[in-house]
């Protein structure tokens, strides 16, 4: 992990499908931090991954659109599918819509992923990560693949989601915000440092994501004192191994 932080080392490519069963027996917080960090960042990595490639197959198919070329109905179906699971208006395949999905398909911040889920997960100590994979606390309203928070409002019929594995919640959480209309700051800025030509870095990010929770500016707070307490923002550079 240090070789890693200091731009030295790849991050191999293992990746967990869960926490370990005894992981609540980590005593010391520090042990319990660092092998969580080393855990969940494969796992963000290749999430990010994912992003890239789609976010790259976005832009090639810009250049062709700008080149006035004809795409194949492959394409064009992909574009629309892309569009649909992304929350962006698009009756038919045009400019504007590669460049709309082009400003949502894109990485979250390792540091910043790596805050949120220490944050909501409690380092991985909640019920709801050693139970059901959920890093991250999103909602559900699905009652047959969702936990029952034990102090949920009266009333309320919320429920956390389950996922089959870790990087399932990690992929739910960063669709959320690059599709959700409350990130539309956030997914603004980060467009503005991709244009510039500047890192992607978790650290400023973190200070437009107060709607996340309803703790708002005290949960910014808490973001960007993990991030700097626990020297995680050079990992925004880390790249898995070949």
């Amino acid at each position: 992990l240090e070789a890693v932080r200091e731009g030295q080392g790849a991050v191999p490519r293992v990746f967990l499908p869960a926490l370990p069963r005894d992981w609540r027996k980590l005593a010391k917080v520090t042990e319990r931090k660092r092998a969580f960090t080393m855990i969940v960042l494969p796992l963000i990595l290749h999430a990010n991954e994912i992003l890239r490639m789609e976010s790259e197959r976005l832009r090639a198919l810009s250049v062709r659109i700008d080149a006035k070329e004809a795409l194949s109905e492959r394409d064009r179906t992909w574009i629309l599918g892309l569009a649909d699971l992304y929350k962006v208006e698009a009756p038919e395949v045009t400019r504007e819509t590669v460049s709309a999905l082009r400003h949502r398909v894109d990485i979250i911040p390792p540091s910043l992923a790596i805050a949120q889920a220490a944050i909501e997960s409690g380092w991985g100590t909640s019920r709801f990560t050693t139970e059901g994979n959920a890093l991250f606390g999103q909602w559900s309203e699905d009652k047959d693949n969702s936990m029952i928070p034990a102090r949920r409002d009266a009333g309320r019929t919320y429920a956390i989601k389950r996922f089959s594995t870790l990087l399932g919640s990690i992929k739910a959480y960063m669709h959320n915000l690059n599709s959700h209309r409350a990130y539309r700051k956030f997914r603004a800025a980060r467009a503005k440092s991709r244009a510039a030509g500047e890192e992607i870095a978790g650290l400023p990010l973190a200070k437009l994501l107060g709607s996340y929770s309803q703790q708002g500016s005290e949960y910014v707070r808490a973001l960007t004192s993990i991030i700097e307490k626990s020297q995680i923002a050079n990992l925004d550079r880390a790249a898995l191994s070949l």
